[in-house]
């Protein structure tokens, strides 16, 4: 059954919440500057002022597995255009999310942490426990679980769709929070572009993609630039010697090409190679990573509507990685370790779904697999209390999963969509070898998980429908969490061979979506329990701490989020959000006196907003602001975060046919604020930064 008629107008940018901010009185001169600069300079012909919001068709969710249209939907989602981030303040997607309800990140950018710090949190589930999808395919690293953004092409995204509540009853483990899919422009026909900027730190971004069609075969080829001297990430007062400016480097080549057979079926392909050199803020802190992906997949309408959809995907990767010792008064820096991480991973799935118009239904059934493998060969070199030597830990890690979904309108005004996943999940041939050559085998674990999901729509007018659901999910431990330890500053942190998985055993939402002429406006409460969550457990106090991962605690996340958009005026919008949460620690075995404390790094508000000026005669104008309340960084709430209001700015201009120039500014009150603690040592959010940019697009 075709989705064609859903689709958006090709070239129509639905504006929908995101948000960006300003910073110091000097980039506020900056950008005045500038946005006269903008002003001044006629594009070439006459354009009509933007489409108000209501105007647009609504953009087609994928995220649910299927095509569907957001309006009709019976889930908390929210659906990002590629538009929308061009107009935002960011360097890496992470970045351009921050605003979005019910999204939590850590609060240093990707830009300057560490890759395996990297991650994304659903209504303060915590880190790893959503899945990032890319064009349908898995974008969370098979071995560790956190998410690569600096592989997202962002100058060539379609859309982001953020789909929250528990994911697992169609996409299994790390989808306990939600999913989100980044659906990048399909390549289409002959075209061009060419994005390059350059500002604070020394940032320069070169974007550049083509495309090509030869008879019923479309060829793109991208390549992505990204280089910072980035700045000192310790604080002021803790700073010493040692410290430095995080710098990173990425390049990121993607090959791709669509091949149709006909109208109803084609095939396509995509490839990327991503290299990418970081170091954290000190000199002997410096990491590396080679990545090889590549999927396939097909697609085919038949005629008597069922569709079949077909995919293959396969990673290989190489990350090295230098853990140092400092010295308290942060005087010197003893390299502690070496990391060589070898991993490669790869999967296929299989769906068919059909539509039955007389019965006013929709089936969809499907399974896949996901194949991990991975090596952690780690060289100690100086580290009090070990011998130096090889210590090398490895393991492989099997997913095989069956889901079906069904939807059913037994009334017009209600949909009543169901789907439930079985999951088997082993982890084996785990082995130890240590300095002296002994070998240490784990043993093998298996389980299967049962997620079910149930979901509800009614429409109770035009203006207002009520939507609700609940469902129950997992997430299996990653080889990182069972094999690979690691330092951070003086402090180690063990992995656990004998972890077994999480899961979310009761969570459950109750919505509201409003729409009326230029307002919408959308409203969840929710609420889930964890029971056996991967937690750090310290098995020694400061100075001398260590921490190992242990299933340890119950948790509890509720809460509600709201967001909203309103047009005030044809060429003005405003786009807020808000959350609460609350979430806390329920139980702690090691540690009893721990429970009822807030979980780390979960603020209880957290309030965005974006607004809009969009005149195409003028120029086009985004202010943005985000603000998180005080929270802590450890589970034992004694390392309270200060809560932070940040603000981005950007303003851009078309000019002749096919140019764009613009300006974009973060943090512009210069606020400081401590985005992180590990240990005594803190780490800070980015400062003010400006840079300019100019884009081609034929």
């Amino acid at each position: 059954m075709t989705v064609d008629h859903l689709k958006r107008r090709r070239g129509a940018r639905r504006r929908t919440s995101l948000t960006h901010a300003i910073g110091a009185s000097s980039v506020m001169r900056a950008l005045a500057i500038a946005s006269s600069l903008l002003a001044a300079t006629s594009p070439a012909g006459t354009e009509e002022i933007s489409n108000s919001i209501s105007d647009y068709e609504e953009i087609v969710v994928t995220a649910a597995r299927r095509e569907r249209l957001k309006s009709d939907v019976p889930v908390s989602v929210t659906v990002i255009s590629g538009a929308d981030l061009e107009e935002t303040a960011a360097q890496s997607l992470d970045d351009a999310l921050r605003i979005v309800a019910g999204i939590g990140l850590p609060a240093q950018s990707s830009i300057v942490s560490h890759p395996t710090s990297q991650s994304i949190s659903l209504r303060g589930l915590g880190a790893t426990r959503a899945l990032v999808l890319l064009d349908g395919i898995p974008l969370n690293d098979g071995f560790g679980g956190w998410v690569n953004w600096s592989k997202i092409p962002l100058r060539n995204i379609d859309r982001v769709e953020i789909v929250r509540g528990g994911g697992s009853s169609l996409y299994g483990t790390y989808a306990m929070g939600g999913v989100i899919n980044i659906v990048t422009r399909p390549a289409e026909g002959r075209s061009a572009q060419l994005d390059g900027s350059y500002g604070s730190q020394n940032t320069t971004r070169i974007d550049a993609y083509g495309s090509e069609q030869f008879g019923d075969t479309t060829v793109a080829l991208q390549y992505d630039y990204f280089n910072t001297s980035g700045y000192k990430v310790v604080p002021r007062s803790e700073r010493g010697p040692v410290d430095q400016k995080a710098d990173s480097e990425h390049h990121n080549w993607t090959l791709s090409a669509n091949h149709a057979f006909s109208e109803n079926v084609d095939l396509s392909f995509t490839g990327t190679l991503f290299r990418e050199k970081r170091n954290v803020g000190t000199r002997l802190s410096d990491n590396q990573r080679d990545v090889v992906d590549y999927s396939t997949r097909l697609r085919a309408e038949m005629e008597n509507g069922d569709e079949i959809q077909l995919a293959l995907f396969g990673e290989v990767q190489d990350f090295d990685n230098s853990n140092t010792r400092v010295a308290r008064d942060r005087d010197s820096e003893t390299l502690a370790l070496t990391q060589k991480v070898p991993s490669s991973q790869i999967g296929a799935s299989a769906q068919w779904s059909r539509g039955f118009d007389m019965a006013e239904a929709h089936l969809l059934a499907g399974v896949d697999f996901r194949y991990i493998t991975g090596k952690n060969e780690q060289t100690i070199v100086n580290i009090n209390g070990v011998d130096p030597g090889d210590l090398d830990t490895e393991g492989k890690q099997q997913a095989i999963g069956a889901f079906m979904e069904l939807e059913l309108h037994p009334l017009p005004e209600l949909e009543v969509l169901t789907s439930i996943r079985l999951d088997y999940w082993r982890n084996f041939a785990g082995l130890r070898k240590d300095q002296v050559g002994d070998r240490i085998h784990f043993s093998d674990k298996n389980e299967f998980e049962v997620s079910p999901r149930l979901s509800l729509r009614y429409e109770v007018s035009e203006i207002i429908a009520l939507r609700g659901a609940v469902y129950r999910a997992f997430r299996a431990p990653s080889l990182n969490e069972l094999y690979r330890g690691f330092y951070a500053g003086n402090t180690p942190f063990n992995p656990n061979a004998e972890l077994g998985p999480e899961i979310l055993k009761v969570g459950g939402e109750l919505g509201m979506d409003v729409t009326h002429g230029p307002m919408s406006l959308r409203a969840t409460g929710f609420w889930n329990e964890l029971k056996d969550t991967i937690a750090f457990v310290q098995q020694a106090p400061f100075p001398n701490a260590l921490f190992q991962r242990e299933n340890v605690a119950k948790t509890r996340s509720r809460g509600f989020e709201i967001e909203a958009e309103l047009e005030l005026f044809k060429v003005l919008s405003l786009m807020p959000s808000y959350t609460y949460l609350d979430a806390t620690i329920e139980k702690y075995n090691p540690d009893p006196s721990r429970e009822g404390n807030k979980l780390p790094n979960v603020p209880s508000h957290m309030v965005g907003f974006t607004v809009r000026y969009d005149d195409p005669r003028i120029l086009t104008l985004s202010v943005r602001g985000r603000y998180l309340s005080r929270r802590y960084a450890n589970d034992r709430n004694t390392q309270p975060l200060e809560s932070h209001f940040v603000m981005d700015i950007t303003a851009s201009r078309a000019f002749l046919d096919h140019w764009q120039v613009y300006v974009q500014a973060s943090n512009i009150f210069d606020k400081t604020y401590r985005a992180g603690q590990t240990g005594q040592v803190g780490s800070l959010g980015a400062p003010a930064q400006v840079w300019g940019g100019v884009r081609f697009d034929w």
